[in-house]
């Protein structure tokens, strides 16, 4: 019989602007290709375009016998705000050396944020609780979503 996880998520949201543009391509297959996300405008402009951003990131874990916990809320929101809000928060997100030779897509923000925070998440209540996803939405209808493999939680050991 397998022992029992839950999860919980916070939600955090901050403001970015960023850009697509493939280097390799022309101008006007830029445009073609990444259409509004595109640096380059319809009127000759290059500039970029801004997104409230929404994250949930979901941790999952057995719960501590002397708190009550999977892990603080508390706990976890410093580490958003450390790994996400202060990294991303009103900035230009294609200045960021990770993106340097990334697209500055959702899917790889994602991947960007996963590595900002797994280590801290995870350190927390080692071998009881770790990050098991993270879902951001970059308008209101559009949402990309990271999930690491499943684990599997019993006698108060990840396996």
């Amino acid at each position: 019989m397998a022992d029992k996880v839950v999860s919980i998520t916070k939600h955090l949201t901050f403001d970015s602007a960023h850009y697509l543009l493939n280097p390799k391509y022309s101008r006007e297959e830029n445009m073609k290709m990444f259409h509004k996300c595109c640096l380059y405008k319809e009127d000759g402009s290059d500039e970029p375009h801004g997104h409230t951003y929404h994250i949930e990131v979901t941790i999952v874990g057995g719960i501590d016998k002397k708190t009550g916990f999977v892990i603080d809320f508390k706990e976890l929101k410093k580490i958003l705000e450390a790994g996400v809000l202060e990294r991303m928060d009103h900035r230009l997100l294609n200045d960021i050396p990770y993106f340097k030779n990334k697209m500055a897509t959702v899917e790889n923000i994602l991947h960007y944020v996963w590595d900002e925070i797994v280590k801290p998440i995870n350190s927390l209540r080692p071998a009881m609780a770790w990050l098991s996803s993270i879902r951001m939405w970059e308008t209101p209808n559009s949402f990309a979503t990271l999930t690491e493999r499943m684990k599997t939680y019993e006698n108060g050991q990840i396996n």
